[in-house]
């Protein structure tokens, strides 16, 4: 009887671990003290120790300055979107096309190279336009 007892309890205790699902998504695999703190749940900001060379989105330059929650507005964390335009302004107003990486990188959003990118554009720099 004892024997079965324990199986049983064994059991309860392994399908409600199965049954816990987590706050940030069904196929969030990261163990939770990589982030969190173990006596609190307290979110250990930036001591954390999650590397995001692990996803889909390293952080390069400036990205990694930003403050998490800018990027991950709900705790689904592969919500967070991924392209230029959903976090910056497009001050070209769509007549550059979306791929902001042929003149920006994150590490600085001036363009050091601006003249010989207007050269390989459809509209090349001639005469005053090159000063201007």
């Amino acid at each position: 009887m004892f024997k079965l007892s324990s199986i049983i309890v064994a059991w309860c205790v392994f399908a409600s671990v199965l049954a816990i699902k987590s706050p940030h998504g069904a196929n969030f695999s990261t163990k939770c003290d990589v982030c969190h703190n173990a006596d609190s749940w307290a979110y250990k900001g930036s001591a954390g120790t999650f590397d995001h060379n692990t996803t889909r989105f390293p952080l390069v330059g400036q990205h990694a300055m930003v403050d998490c929650k800018l990027c991950h507005t709900d705790l689904v964390f592969s919500n967070a979107k991924q392209s230029c335009m959903a976090c910056h302004k497009d001050v070209h107003q769509q007549t550059v096309g979306t791929d902001c990486s042929r003149c920006h990188t994150p590490r600085s959003w001036t363009v050091n190279n601006i003249s010989q990118i207007h050269q390989q554009s459809r509209f090349p720099l001639h005469g005053a336009h090159v000063q201007a």
